[in-house]
C-alpha cells in the first residue's frame, strides 16, 4: 500500500499558493480599478499620415509652452498587439522615444528641476482621464505609453506610466517608481530628485529598498507628496521599481481576501 499522504499535503501546498498568488494579483488589479478623474485639457489632436500627433499646452510658473509628440501608427498598433502586464508597460515607458523627446523639450524649455517637474505634470493632466469600463468595457486594461498618447486618455496607471516615463528620461533624469493604494496608483519620486520648494509640510513618502520616494499624483496637479483632492488617504498596498514591494501586509492580505471572495481581479497582467 503506497503512502500518499506526502503526495496530498504537496497538492495541498501548491493549491494554497496558487489562491495567495491570485489574492496578491487580484488586490493589486482591484488596486488599480476605481481611480479618481483629472482636470479640464486643452490638448489638440492633428491626424498626420503614418503617424498620430498630440499637441499639449501647459502653464508653469506664470509661463505658457506647448509640447509636441508623434506616435508612428506601428507603433500605436504593436503597443495594442503586445500582451497586458503593468511590468512590460513600465519597460516601455523607461525606454519609448516619444516620452524621450517629450522629456527632451521640457528640459529645453526649463532651466531647474522644479520647472520641469510641474511641466511633467502639466502634460499628463492634460490627457483625458477615463475609466478602462468606460473606453474599453474590461474592469481593468492596462495601456502602454503608445497607446495612451495615440488614444489620449487612460485611467491612472495609465497616465502614471506616462508621467513616470518622461520623468526618468535621459533628458529629466528624475528617479521614479510607482506605488498602489486601495483603488488608485500613482508616481514615486526619488526624495532627493525632488525640490523641497515644492513639497507640502508633510509629504507622503514610501521607502523602497533602502530610498525613500516621494508620492506623486498623475491624474492631476497637486503638490508632490499630497493625495489628489477629494481621494482620501487609503492604506499603500505594493510599490514597484524594479519589482513588486509589499508595503502594508495586513491591508493587503484583507484586500486580497475580500478580492478572491468576490470572484474578480486576475494575475495575467501583473506576473
Amino acid at each position: 500500500m503506497v503512502d500518499d499522504s506526502s503526495s496530498t499535503s504537496s497538492r495541498r501546498d501548491r493549491t494554497t499558493r496558487r489562491r495567495l498568488l491570485t489574492g496578491l494579483g487580484a488586490a493589486i488589479t482591484a488596486g488599480f480599478a476605481g481611480c479618481v478623474g483629472g482636470g479640464e485639457t486643452t490638448r489638440s489632436t492633428e491626424q498626420v499620415s503614418g503617424r498620430l500627433s498630440r499637441r499639449y499646452a501647459v502653464d508653469v510658473d506664470g509661463g505658457r509652452a506647448a509640447f509636441q509628440v508623434d506616435i508612428p501608427k506601428s507603433a500605436y498598433a504593436a503597443a495594442r498587439d503586445r500582451d497586458r502586464s503593468f511590468a512590460r508597460a513600465v519597460d516601455a515607458a523607461r525606454d519609448n522615444d516619444a516620452l524621450e523627446r517629450v522629456g527632451r523639450q521640457i528640459a529645453d524649455e526649463y532651466a531647474s528641476d522644479a520647472d520641469r517637474l510641474l511641466a511633467a505634470q502639466a502634460v499628463v493632466a492634460d490627457i483625458e482621464y477615463t475609466t478602462d469600463r468606460a473606453t474599453t468595457g474590461q474592469r481593468e486594461y492596462i495601456r502602454y505609453p503608445a497607446e495612451t498618447i495615440a488614444e489620449d486618455t487612460g485611467d491612472c496607471e495609465d497616465l502614471a506610466l506616462v508621467l513616470a516615463g518622461v520623468l526618468s528620461s535621459d533628458a529629466l533624469g528624475f528617479r521614479t517608481g510607482f506605488v498602489i493604494p486601495e483603488g488608485h496608483c500613482a508616481v514615486l519620486v526619488d526624495r532627493d530628485d525632488v525640490p523641497e520648494s515644492l513639497l507640502v509640510s508633510d509629504p507622503l513618502t514610501v521607502t523602497v529598498g533602502d530610498r525613500e520616494y516621494v508620492y506623486l499624483e498623475s491624474v492631476e496637479d497637486r503638490s508632490p507628496g499630497s493625495w489628489a483632492r477629494d481621494y482620501g488617504e487609503r492604506p499603500l498596498l505594493v510599490a514597484y521599481r524594479d519589482r513588486w514591494y509589499p508595503l502594508d501586509a495586513g491591508a493587503l492580505v484583507d484586500h486580497s481576501l475580500e478580492t478572491v471572495a468576490g470572484g474578480s481581479g486576475s494575475t495575467s497582467q501583473f506576473f
